[in-house]
């Protein structure tokens, strides 16, 4: 699975094989981009101080976070229970 900016103000993921797309994520200057291992959950960050979960079926469930202030680092842990972001400086899990 690759992440390709698709210059719509978002991003798109995109299967590296078929080159179809897995799930889309709009928003404002998206930056960090994370999958989990099973590539059920994906997580993006904004520089507007939003990170972008997103899951279930065809990824329609949407939930928004507020991070006040731009994410810079976003990583979801190994076994993708928590996710870790990092904004002006502190660390958020």
């Amino acid at each position: 699975m690759i992440a390709i900016d698709n210059f719509m103000g978002g991003l798109a993921l995109y299967d590296a094989t078929t080159y179809d797309v897995i799930c889309s994520i709009s928003g404002s200057r998206e930056s960090p981009v994370s999958v989990t291992k099973d590539r059920k959950s994906v997580a993006a960050g904004t520089m507007d101080g939003f990170i972008i979960v997103k899951n279930g079926a065809g990824f329609a469930n949407e939930v928004r976070l507020d991070a006040r202030g731009p994410v810079h680092f976003l990583s979801f842990s190994p076994d993708g229970t928590k996710l870790v972001s990092e904004t002006n400086g502190t660390i958020f899990y």
